[in-house]
């Protein structure tokens, strides 16, 4: 388990996939998983 503020592997790597396809949809599809699934950890990445 990673520190508070502290980044997953995981919520890095949705992050960086957002930012280079441009949509969360897209990211969702490249990641193969669910647009809420990305929106989620996001979210989470967020918090």
């Amino acid at each position: 388990m990673s520190d508070p503020g502290t980044p997953t592997f995981d919520q890095s790597r949705v992050f960086l996939t957002v930012i280079d396809v441009g949509s969360f949809a897209g990211a969702a599809r490249q990641l193969n998983r669910a647009t809420s699934v990305v929106s989620y950890t996001i979210t989470n990445l967020e918090a």
